[in-house]
């Protein structure tokens, strides 16, 4: 009995060991879709230096971390490439480029000599961190106005990257819209709060449900509230290019681009068939819903369409509701450095 009974315990301490890495595994997957960070940038200690000689060679050094849950990888032949990209601002009548320093496959240059491209893998399962990268540059400063001793001179780093929050949510559809049905109902329909955020710097925050009649079947609405939570700006995601490109200026363009996010809803799936109605329309003739953010806000409502409305006699019922917004962002950083005379 004793053998009988240990095998047993044996057995029990196993099951319980294995319950408990599943639902670890669970909770680390959930983790990666949580938070508003996207894209992190800061300058390395002591680069640029806090003072440095006329006509002198220095470093400027960053880090990029993809703190987010949005990868940005290389495209496919059928995909549209898709990159980051770093753009280093200075006062060019106190300092020049010498070069950026390249790594193959991982931090390139483009045609504007203060531009760095790359690519960088966001959190995962296999990488909790996400991928970071280290974009080195030197520069040179010039010679100061001869009734100076020293000049303060300020860098400008600025980030543009495209990036993608996405949430499924389950949600009631309740066709008794009256509510005169007797019988016990699977789900009532009710708000969706999303506090956590996406793993993203823009997040979907809320989910209202309503149920519109439509003859002998009912429209399911929702009215989706996006923010953007992150530190930086949201921008158009065809915008990167233009807004990390220092040496082109168009203000009107530039202000066009700023706070528009593209947006998709599916109720029930995610094949075309499922996509929802969504309002507002960048115009008549794009049948794309977008967000327009004012004051880092906004929301969408989205509709069942006519072919899909869902009969009145069907009971109630939960459904998954999948959200994807894709949009670019930008954040800017600065560092200040004395520029001293040699003599």
């Amino acid at each position: 009995m004793k053998n009988i009974k240990f095998a047993s315990t044996v057995q029990l301490l196993a099951i319980l060991a294995i319950l408990t890495g599943c639902q670890g595994n669970v909770s680390s997957q959930e983790q990666i879709y949580l938070g508003f960070e996207g894209i992190r940038i800061e300058f390395l200690r002591n680069t640029p230096p806090p003072r440095i000689f006329e006509e002198s060679q220095f470093p400027v050094v960053l880090r990029v971390r993809n703190l987010g849950a949005y990868s940005i990888v290389k495209g496919t032949e059928k995909e549209k490439e898709k990159y980051a990209l770093l753009s280093l601002g200075i006062e060019k009548d106190y300092n020049s480029f010498v070069g950026l320093e390249e790594s193959k496959g991982r931090v390139e240059k483009t045609g504007i000599e203060s531009q760095a491209k790359f690519n960088l893998e966001g959190r995962s399962i296999t990488n909790q961190r996400g991928d970071e990268e280290i974009i080195s540059y030197t520069l040179k400063t010039k010679k100061i106005e001869p009734q100076s001793e020293r000049r303060t001179s300020t860098l400008l780093a600025t980030l543009c990257y495209p990036y993608k929050s996405k949430v499924t949510a389950t949600v009631c559809i309740d066709t008794d819209v009256s509510g005169i049905m007797q019988k016990p109902k699977a789900c009532s329909t009710s708000d969706v709060t999303l506090d956590g955020g996406q793993g993203a710097p823009v997040a979907i925050t809320r989910i209202e449900t309503r149920m519109l009649p439509a003859g002998d079947k009912i429209k399911p609405q929702f009215i989706i509230s996006v923010e953007n939570r992150g530190g930086g700006e949201v921008i158009k995601d065809d915008s990167i290019d233009m807004m990390c490109s220092r040496d082109i200026d168009f203000p009107d363009i530039r202000n066009q681009a700023y706070n528009t996010i593209s947006f998709k809803a599916y109720l029930s799936g995610i094949d075309e068939k499922n996509l929802l109605d969504c309002e507002p329309k960048l115009d008549e003739k794009d049948t794309m819903p977008y967000v327009k953010l004012f004051r880092r806000k906004d929301f969408v409502r989205c509709t069942v369409k006519e072919q899909n409305a869902i009969a009145k006699n069907i009971d109630a019922y939960t459904a998954p509701l999948n959200i994807e917004m894709d949009y670019g962002y930008t954040n800017t950083i600065s560092a200040n450095y004395i520029i001293e005379k040699l003599s």
